[in-house]
């Protein structure tokens, strides 16, 4: 079975294009697609979003891409992708196709499913024939897909909260949830880094602290699917605030009391 990458597509997460941030760039010299991914039925504020990533100016994108990697790649067209859980989009379909179309979307739909197959389920990707045969046919994404977020020592902790919930989500993909240990997120994502520990207990609980996390015992934590939309909004806010201002002040408890001692 074909992967995206051999159709010689790079990949860039959360790119940051006329003030707006999607998921995923897809991209190579001459085309490329955007993809947001929703776990749950679309909202006023999911429309109004697609609706300006089918708006932007291509010659942005390529200001986004060339921004990313340092090279120029020429865009003539591009496409959104809207990407739903199989079980969500089986159950809902009628009801997400009649607001797509009432709408005017012009939006691609993929359904992902537990095993991490994705396959195209509505519009057909006329910009990009061989995408098209692809998502056809369903290609399985990797579970542990390459991190292009550069961690280093001294990296903010909106640095680190990023890599936390890139890393969370890979790992969730066929999963309702997983549960991860603190110490053992320190010594496999971290170590090499030369992050201290404290500073990823601290990025934890306060995804904890913002509801993408679930503490559920002494270094233990748990994330689930339907956390992923939210934390794709949380990391899009990072550009304009820093994470403890996006935490609401706790009316009785100070932070503090919510970090292991």
């Amino acid at each position: 079975m074909k992967r995206l990458d051999s159709l010689g597509f790079i990949q860039r997460d959360f790119p940051k294009i006329e003030g707006k941030t999607p998921d995923f760039l897809f991209f190579k010299e001459g085309y490329a697609f955007i993809v947001e991914c929703k776990s749950g039925m679309l909202t006023d504020r999911d429309i109004g979003q697609l609706k300006g990533y089918l708006s932007f100016d291509v010659k942005n994108i390529e200001k986004a891409i060339q921004k990313s990697v340092k090279k120029k790649y020429p865009i003539y067209k591009y496409d959104v992708f809207l990407v739903l859980w199989e079980d969500m989009y089986g159950r809902e379909e009628e009801e997400i196709l009649r607001i797509i179309r009432n709408n005017n979307l012009d939006v691609k739909v993929l359904s992902l499913e537990k095993g991490g197959m994705l396959k195209i389920r509505y519009g057909s990707v006329e910009n990009c024939h061989e995408l098209d045969e692809l998502l056809n046919e369903g290609i399985r994404i990797p579970h542990h897909p390459k991190n292009e977020i550069n961690v280093t020592p001294n990296a903010p902790v909106e640095g680190i909260m990023t890599y936390l919930i890139e890393k969370l989500t890979s790992l969730v993909y066929d999963k309702e949830l997983v549960t991860v240990n603190a110490s053992v997120i320190y010594n496999d994502w971290f170590l090499s880094y030369e992050i201290d520990f404290e500073r990823i207990k601290e990025s934890l609980q306060l995804l904890v602290m913002l509801g993408l996390l679930e503490k559920v015992g002494k270094n233990l934590y748990s994330f689930r699917r339907r956390h992923i939309r939210d934390s794709y909004d949380f990391i899009s806010k990072l550009t304009k605030h820093n994470a403890k201002d996006l935490v609401r002040p706790p009316e009785t408890r100070p932070l503090d009391e919510y970090l292991d001692k």
